[in-house]
C-alpha cells in the first residue's frame, strides 16, 4: 500500500475495533487522500504521520547539505562512501560563491586526486600481496585503503549523493527545520524536498 493509506490503515485501529480487512474497505472506499487531508493535517493528529514511510533519493548536493539531512537522531538512509569511492569528479560546492573559495576547492581536489597513486605505491609497498589474495582483491583494498586515508582532506563542499528514508511526520517536521537552515543550499534543498513531497503526497503536505 501506498504509505498514506498504509497510515490510514493502522489510524483506523484508533476508532473502531473492525479487523483489518473491514478497514482495507474503508481505505478504498474513503480513499487515503481525504482521511489524510481531514484528520492528519485537518484536525492535527500528528501521530498518523508516523505510520507512513517515504523515501527521498538527493543527489549532486554537498557533504554540508547532506549532514544537514542526517542531522536527526530519526534519520535513516545511506549516503556514497568516502571510504569506497574515488571522488576526484565530486566538483565541490561553493558555498560563498567567490573567486577565492572556488581557488581553496580546487587546491584541496588538486591534492586529493594528484596524492592517489603515491599513495597506493606506498601501500603496495608497506603491504604487499600476501599469498592466496587475487590480483583484484589486493587491487581493490588498496584503493579503499587509499580512498580512506585521503578522504580526510576532501572539502566539506564536495557533492555527494544520499537517500533518506523516513515517515511522513518526521519529513514535516525535519524539513520545517531545514528551510531555516543558515546555508542557502540546504534551504533551497529543502523547498525543493517539499515541492516534490507535495506533488506526491498533496494530502499530506499540503502547498
Amino acid at each position: 500500500l501506498p504509505p498514506e493509506a498504509t497510515a490510514m490503515l493502522q489510524a483506523l485501529y484508533s476508532r473502531s475495533p473492525n479487523s483489518v480487512f473491514e478497514h482495507l474497505k474503508k481505505v478504498e472506499t474513503i480513499g487515503s487522500d481525504k482521511f489524510m487531508a481531514n484528520y492528519y493535517v485537518g484536525y492535527g493528529h500528528a501521530s498518523i504521520g508516523d505510520c507512513g514511510s517515504t523515501t527521498m533519493f538527493i543527489e549532486g548536493v554537498s557533504m554540508l547539505a547532506a549532514k544537514a539531512i542526517q542531522h536527526s537522531p530519526l534519520y535513516r538512509g545511506q549516503e556514497a562512501s568516502t571510504r569506497y569511492m574515488d571522488f576526484t569528479e565530486a566538483n565541490p560546492v561553493d558555498s560563498t560563491n567567490s573567486t577565492e573559495g572556488r581557488a581553496i576547492l580546487d587546491d584541496w581536489m588538486k591534492f586529493y586526486r594528484e596524492s592517489q597513486e603515491p599513495l597506493r605505491e606506498y601501500l603496495r609497498a608497506e603491504y604487499p600481496i600476501q599469498g592466496g589474495e587475487t590480483e583484484e582483491v589486493y587491487t581493490r583494498a588498496v584503493n579503499a585503503r587509499a580512498f580512506d586515508i585521503l578522504r580526510g582532506f576532501l572539502p566539506a563542499g564536495s557533492r555527494t549523493n544520499l537517500s533518506w528514508h523516513t515517515d511522513i511526520r518526521h519529513a514535516a517536521d525535519h524539513l520545517a527545520w531545514l528551510e531555516q537552515h543558515p546555508l542557502m543550499e540546504v534551504r533551497v534543498l529543502a523547498c525543493d524536498l517539499r515541492e516534490a513531497l507535495n506533488h506526491r503526497y498533496p494530502a499530506s503536505f499540503p502547498s
